[in-house]
C-alpha cells in the first residue's frame, strides 16, 4: 500500500515550509506585515472594513514567505473575498511596496489567485499617501454595483453600461443562485446515492473480522471520499468497485440519476466517491475525517 493520507498532508507540508523558510531569509516578512496593515488601515479610513484577515505564507503547495499573502473580506462587500500578493521589494525602504490586489466572488471561486481573477490590478502602499486609487475604485465598483461586479468577476462582462445594464445582471445573477441551488442539491442526493450503493456492494464481500471506513479529505480533494477495507489478516491491495459481484446493476442507478439532469446543465461530480477501495491490515484511527461504516 502507498503512503497513507496522513503522510502525503505531512509532506506537502515539509515541502511548503521549507520554500516559506528559503524565503524568510531573505528578510521580507516584516515589510509585508506592515504593507498589510497599512493597507488595512487605509481601507477603513475610506470606508471599507476588512475583516477575517489572515496572513499567508503562500499559495497552495508553494511557499512565498511569511506573510506574503493577505486574504480578507470587507463589511461593505459581502460574498466577495479579496487578496494581495505582495512583491518582493525592489529597494529596501520598508515604506513603500507593491502588490497584486484581486477580487473574487466566493461561491464561485476556483483558483484564488491574481491570474485567475478579473477584478484586481497591481496596488502600491506607501505610508504617506491615501488608499491605492485602483484599490478603491475596484472596492467601490463591488460595492455600489454588486450584480454588474458578479458578472464581471463570473461572466467576464466589461464595465461598459452601454453593453450592459444592472437589470440584466440582477437577472443573470438571479439565475446562478438558482442554478447553484439545484446543483448542491442534486451533487449531496449523487453523494449520498454513491456512496450507499458502494457500501452495500462492499457489505455482501466482508469476511469475519474485517471492518469498512469512509475518509472524508475535504472540499479541496477528488476524489473527496475514500472507502477503506480493514482487514487483519490480508496484505495490503486495492479493489475495484466495478470488478465487484452485483456492482454493474447498482451503477445503473447511479447513471438515471446523473441522466435526469442533463439537460439542465447541472455539473454533477461523479468522481466525489472513489471507486478504488484500498485494503489494509492497519487499522484506521478514527477521527471527524474517518468514520467507521461497516
Amino acid at each position: 500500500m502507498g503512503k497513507t493520507f496522513k503522510e502525503i498532508l505531512q509532506g506537502i507540508h515539509d515541502i511548503i515550509q521549507q520554500q516559506v523558510d528559503e524565503q524568510d531569509k531573505k528578510g521580507y516578512a516584516e515589510l509585508w506585515k506592515h504593507a498589510s496593515d497599512t493597507i488595512v488601515q487605509k481601507m477603513a479610513e475610506s470606508g471599507f472594513h476588512a475583516t477575517d484577515i489572515e496572513y499567508l505564507d503562500g499559495y497552495y503547495i508553494f511557499g512565498s514567505g511569511s506573510n506574503s499573502v493577505l486574504h480578507f473580506h470587507v463589511q461593505e462587500c459581502p460574498g466577495w473575498k479579496f487578496g494581495i500578493w505582495w512583491n518582493e521589494p525592489k529597494e529596501t525602504e520598508q515604506n513603500y511596496v507593491t502588490g497584486d490586489f484581486f477580487a473574487q466572488y466566493e461561491e464561485t471561486i476556483d483558483k484564488f489567485k491574481p491570474s485567475a481573477s478579473v477584478i484586481g490590478q497591481t496596488c502600491y502602499v506607501h505610508e504617506e499617501s491615501d488608499l491605492d486609487i485602483h484599490v478603491e475604485q475596484d472596492l467601490t465598483f463591488i460595492r455600489d454595483e454588486p450584480y454588474l461586479a458578479f458578472c464581471r468577476d463570473y461572466c467576464y462582462w466589461d464595465y461598459n453600461h452601454e453593453y450592459h445594464t444592472r437589470e440584466e445582471a440582477k437577472e443573470v445573477f438571479d439565475k446562478w443562485v438558482a442554478d447553484t441551488a439545484l446543483e448542491k442539491k442534486a451533487n449531496a442526493e449523487l453523494i449520498q446515492l454513491n456512496q450507499r450503493l458502494v457500501l452495500e456492494t462492499l457489505r455482501e464481500s466482508l469476511d469475519e473480522g474485517e471492518e469498512v471506513f469512509l475518509f472524508d479529505r475535504g472540499e479541496c480533494w477528488s476524489p473527496r471520499y475514500e472507502f477503506v477495507v480493514y482487514s487483519p489478516t490480508t496484505e495490503p491491495d486495492h479493489i475495484y468497485i466495478g470488478d465487484c459481484e452485483g456492482w454493474e446493476e447498482r451503477e445503473k442507478q447511479i447513471q438515471a440519476f446523473i441522466d435526469q439532469y442533463r439537460d439542465q446543465n447541472i455539473w454533477l461530480d461523479s468522481y466525489a466517491v472513489s471507486w478504488h477501495i484500498y485494503v489494509t491490515n492497519q487499522r484506521p484511527d478514527e477521527t471527524e475525517f474517518c468514520k467507521k461504516v461497516a
